[in-house]
Formats: C-alpha cells, sequence, structure tokens
C-alpha cells in the first residue's frame, strides 16, 4: 500500500469515527465541523483508485448526513420546549456580521416611553397603585421578619449535615477533594458526578453532594455539563479558577432510588 493511499484511507476513517461519536452521542454533534469535513471529502475525490477508497467515501458522506439530521433533532428538540440554550444562541452570534448584529439591536430596542405611552389613564391608575400601598415603615416590619442571613456556614447548618466542628468539616471536605483526584486519575482526568456523590444511603449522598459543591465554590473542582445527554462529570482542578461554574443541580430520595446509586462505596 503507497504512502499516499494510506493517508487518504486514514483520513476517510478518522471521518467515519468522528460521525460515528457523534451519531452515538459520545460527543457534542455541533463538535464536528460537517462543512469543513465535506470541503476535505471534495478534495480527495479525484484522487480516489481503489474500490474500497469509494466505499469508505460513501459511507463518510452517510456519516456527515447522519450527523446534520442529529443537530437538526437536538435543535428542534430544544425549540420544542421552548427553550433557549446559550449554546444556540452563541452560534447564531458567532455567525451573524456586525451590521446584522447591530440591526438586530435596533429592531429589539423598545425605549419605555415608546412602549408604554403616558395617558390621563395610565397615571390614574398609577396613583391609585401607590396610594394602596401600606405605609413605607409598616412595609420595613414586614420585611425584617422575614430576612435571613445567608452567605456564611453556621453551626447548625453543620450539625444538620452531622459534622461536629469546621475543623472536622473542612477535613472531610479535603478528603473529598483526595478522593476525587485519585477518582480522575484512574478514569483520565473527569469523573461522572453522580457516581462519585453516589452513596448507601441518601442521607450520605446529600452529604457529598454538599461538600462537592464547596470545592466547585472554591473553585477545586469544576462541573462539565453534556448540553445534549445532559450527563455530569466533575473535574478537579490544580489551580483555582477565576470563571466559576454554577449549576443548580436539584436531588431529592426519589431521584436517588432512580439513579441506583444507593449500593456504591467509596473506592
Amino acid at each position: 500500500m503507497s504512502s499516499k493511499l494510506k493517508k487518504r484511507r486514514e483520513i476517510l476513517l478518522r471521518i467515519l469515527d468522528l460521525c460515528e461519536k457523534a451519531v452515538k452521542e459520545e460527543m457534542d454533534p455541533f463538535q464536528v465541523d460537517v462543512v469543513q469535513l465535506f470541503g476535505k471529502l471534495r478534495e480527495l475525490l479525484p484522487e480516489l483508485e481503489t474500490d474500497e477508497e469509494l466505499y469508505l467515501d460513501l459511507e463518510a458522506v452517510l456519516g456527515l448526513t447522519s450527523v446534520i439530521l442529529k443537530q437538526d433533532e437536538w435543535i428542534r428538540y430544544r425549540s420544542s420546549l421552548m427553550f433557549l440554550d446559550p449554546l444556540l444562541v452563541l452560534l447564531k452570534i458567532e455567525k451573524l456580521e456586525d451590521k446584522d448584529l447591530a440591526d438586530v439591536l435596533r429592531r429589539s430596542w423598545r425605549p419605555i416611553v415608546e412602549a408604554r405611552g403616558i395617558s390621563p389613564l395610565f397615571l390614574e391608575r398609577a396613583l391609585e397603585y401607590w396610594r394602596s400601598l401600606p405605609a413605607l415603615d409598616e412595609r420595613k416590619i414586614e420585611l425584617g421578619a422575614e430576612e435571613e442571613q445567608t452567605g456564611s456556614l453556621t453551626m447548625s447548618d453543620l450539625e444538620s449535615l452531622g459534622f461536629a466542628s469546621e475543623e472536622e468539616f473542612l477535613s472531610f471536605l479535603r478528603s473529598e477533594e483526595e478522593r476525587l483526584r485519585r477518582e480522575a486519575d484512574k478514569r483520565g482526568g473527569e469523573v461522572p458526578y453522580w457516581e462519585f456523590i453516589g452513596a448507601e444511603t441518601f442521607e450520605e449522598t446529600i452529604r457529598r453532594a454538599y461538600l462537592v459543591s464547596f470545592l466547585c465554590s472554591y473553585g477545586r473542582a469544576t462541573i462539565r455539563k453534556d448540553p445534549i445527554s445532559g450527563e455530569m462529570w466533575l473535574i478537579p482542578l490544580e489551580k483555582p479558577m477565576e470563571n466559576k461554574v454554577s449549576l443548580a443541580i436539584p436531588i431529592d430520595e426519589e431521584m436517588w432510588r432512580k439513579r441506583n446509586v444507593g449500593g456504591r462505596t467509596e473506592g
């Protein structure tokens, strides 16, 4: 086999491998640059000599077509949920020219004065609204009764999670960080989130999730989420991140049972 033939075959097989991973949802289909790969196939076509090469070329074209269908399926699914994914917005913005962006701003700009014309009826209703409000002193009392100190970790918080002191909490936090680093080293740098926090009891699972949230808050770890499958992975960090990732992850006992993580123990 000549070196040129071998090189062409490797390129075709590489394209096929990318398409297969995208179709099987092992990677984001939008990471496959379909336009660029079609261009590569167009360059290779005149050079193809054997039946095997022509067959691989046909398979590559069909594979890229399947990737396009996968991208379309993903977009249609998000659209059906009336969900505006940040990734879709980013992809749209990247395709727009400066002139088009300016036109979008012009068409979407709605000054308050233009959108809500002030009329005598509007002023009358506004006056009635303000007159019906309780006195300012009364409103302060109501708000004061509902005020709650946030942003600090109290002893009651620690005790509710089974920690006797702040020192014990920090010790468990260091232990979880070490466990995450060990697991990540074994798995190529990242660990499935639900598998890592899974424990024999729901209470212990909550404890681990709580500790992981502090690791992410301190910039010692981050979470990667697949926008298609929804699966999440924990990644330990050597240096704290400046731009930290924030995700709200709901956990309840029913979800814990469904994921069948109750029988997992620490490695």
